[in-house]
């Protein structure tokens, strides 16, 4: 075998036992509202061949979506409180989508549910080292390690051990699944832009926000201006070839999206996440923290570029392009509502592929050439070493899920994020009580309760004064029962009408 798939074979098997170990018991949890149990539940409905159906059945549901919307209840009042987090009504319909997109999800529902969620770390590292490692073997052609490899097993590491990667590697998200592609990306992002096109399209089947990179790479095509037929054409070219990747690297989403609503360029994320605002300052506070690592790290990276146009490293086409990435990140995030600090993560992995790419031009005497791979890998000792001494008991997925199981008696479970568990184990059915209006929950409890459907209120799960959802529910003058649980508090019991 070839000492190079050694050596890679040997760095992926260390660090993928070490972040196993590290993180199983961040794992091992039923997955709750809302990252973890969208994915979750998305990869669920894929197991058992539900992917464009209800993911839990709610044969009640379009009779309650008319009766409401007869009563005068407004889409923004009832798209996110009949379902779980994750979901939402699509706007004068009866469909209920889950808003991820379907990437993480399908990964996962490749392996079986009992180590499905334990192993998510796990995997999310073989893809981080896999991915640059194979990619700079086969397509960039380089035999032997680099400083490169060498310093992207110390990322690694340091990001097992603190800010900004660490919080990712100890839930199922999104994110760490694709900063292998964009890392790699990065690196060809010079000598190969069509391929580092092609692999930043494909993270948009993970995050859809991923496609705004793609709006800096004409600076990185290898065009002259079009001021002859053979330069237009030369461009026609770069174009139909750069159309015809994305196209094909966003198949899997634009199946997915016409399956699912008809429509293949339909977003699967809710108004929440796309809604515009004129907050600039408030995003700018948030964004430009001087507490928050994903700034810094994105700060990082801006200098490593500024310091290669100033040693002569990268032009000024280049850089100008470099910097674009985050520029266009960032307008995004600072125009939008949401505010998530790892939303800005793409452009600074990208930036960073750009830099190993850098580090790997540099020569490297014989002794040094012999030294990388051994300092490499124990690097990935020292990843599996952490996770030995840091490991701690988990749990099985039946010991986790246990924990739910007296809320399967119920048909309805009200809460905000515990209900999406108890639907994840029950296949019962979650309801949000604090996302809408008190006249739009009356409306629906009296109806399931009509309807002969068994409710609960997980009163400690509703980010709501106590009193406040007692004397709502008294209100209500409904056949209720108060219960104390040793292991969710206070529940209030709506039985069926019978």
């Amino acid at each position: 075998m070839n000492k190079y798939i050694l050596f890679t074979l040997l760095i992926i098997l260390f660090a993928s036992l070490g972040v196993y170990l590290k993180f199983k018991d961040n794992l091992d949890k039923t997955p709750i509202g809302c990252d973890e149990f969208g994915y979750m539940q998305l990869a669920k409905a894929m197991d058992e061949g539900k992917t464009f159906e209800e993911h839990s059945p709610r044969p009640y549901l379009p009779d309650l979506l008319n009766y409401l919307r007869a009563n005068g209840i407004s889409e923004t009042e009832l798209r996110w409180t009949v379902v779980p987090h994750a979901y939402y009504v699509w706007d004068g319909t009866h469909k209920v989508i889950n808003q991820y997109a379907p990437g993480t999800s399908f990964i996962m529902s490749l392996f079986p549910v009992s180590i499905r969620k334990i192993h998510f770390s796990t995997l999310a590292v073989l893809l981080l080292i896999a991915i640059p490692f194979f990619a700079i073997f086969f397509i960039d052609k380089r035999k032997k390690f680099n400083y490169a490899h060498l310093a992207l097993l110390i990322f690694v590491f340091y990001s097992t051990l603190g800010p900004p990667l660490l919080a990712e590697f100890t839930r199922v998200n999104s994110v760490i699944y694709t900063i292998g592609f964009l890392i790699t990306a990065g690196y060809f992002l010079k000598s190969k832009p069509l391929l580092a096109w092609f692999l930043i399209a494909l993270t948009a089947n993970f995050r859809q926000v991923n496609l705004l990179l793609l709006l800096p790479f004409p600076l990185f095509f290898k065009l002259n201006l079009p001021t002859s037929k053979t330069e237009i054409g030369n461009w026609f070219k770069q174009a139909i070839k750069a159309i015809g990747l994305l196209l094909l690297a966003l198949s899997p989403y634009f199946y997915y999206m016409f399956r699912l609503m008809g429509n293949p360029f339909k977003l699967t994320y809710s108004s929440i996440d796309t809604k515009t605002t004129t907050a600039f300052l408030e995003n700018i506070q948030f964004y430009f923290n001087p507490n928050e690592a994903w700034f810094w790290l994105n700060l990082i990276m801006v200098i490593m570029t500024f310091s290669l146009y100033l040693y002569k490293q990268i032009g000024i086409k280049e850089w100008i392009g470099l910097i674009l990435f985050e520029v266009v990140t960032y307008a995004f995030f600072l125009s939008h509502s949401m505010q998530i600090n790892y939303y800005p993560y793409a452009c600074a992995m990208v930036l960073l592929g750009f830099g190993l790419n850098q580090l790997s031009q540099r020569r490297l005497s014989e002794k040094e050439t012999k030294l990388i791979p051994w300092l490499t890998i124990l690097i990935a000792v020292l990843i599996t070493c952490d996770g030995f001494f840091s490991q701690k008991e988990s749990m099985t997925v039946k010991e986790a899920n246990a924990k739910y199981e007296p809320l399967c008696t119920y048909q309805i479970v009200w809460g905000d994020l515990l209900p999406s568990a108890s639907e994840y184990v029950c296949d019962n059915n979650a309801f949000k009580f604090s996302v809408t209006t008190p006249r739009t929950r009356k409306l629906i409890i009296n109806y399931l309760y009509q309807k002969k459907l068994s409710q609960v209120f997980i009163i400690n799960d509703i980010p709501m004064e106590t009193n406040a959802v007692l004397n709502e529910l008294k209100g209500l003058n409904l056949p209720f029962t108060l219960q104390n649980d040793s292991i969710f508090g206070s529940l209030i019991i709506l039985k069926s009408n019978e």
